[in-house]
C-alpha cells in the first residue's frame, strides 16, 4: 500500500487530499471518498485503506476546502 498526501492550491484556497494506492491495483480509475463536513480524511484513513486493499482500487480522500473568496 502506498499512501501519499497532497495539497491542491488555488489563488484563494488550499485543499488537502490523500491518495491510497494498493499494491494490487487493477484499474486505471480511482474512487473519490467524500466524507461529511464534520469528519476528516484522517478519521477515515483506516477504513479507506482497508477498502482499497480489499477491492484492489485506488481511493482518494479530501478534506473540505474553505475559500476566502
Amino acid at each position: 500500500m502506498k499512501i501519499e498526501d497532497f495539497v491542491t492550491t488555488t489563488k484563494n484556497d488550499s485543499i488537502p487530499w490523500r491518495l491510497f494506492l494498493p499494491k494490487n491495483a487493477t484499474k486505471e480509475y480511482c474512487v473519490l471518498w467524500l466524507q461529511g463536513w464534520t469528519s476528516s480524511m484522517d478519521s477515515h484513513r483506516e477504513s479507506v485503506e482497508r477498502m482499497s486493499i480489499h477491492t484492489g482500487l485506488t481511493f482518494a480522500t479530501q478534506d473540505p476546502g474553505f475559500s476566502d473568496a
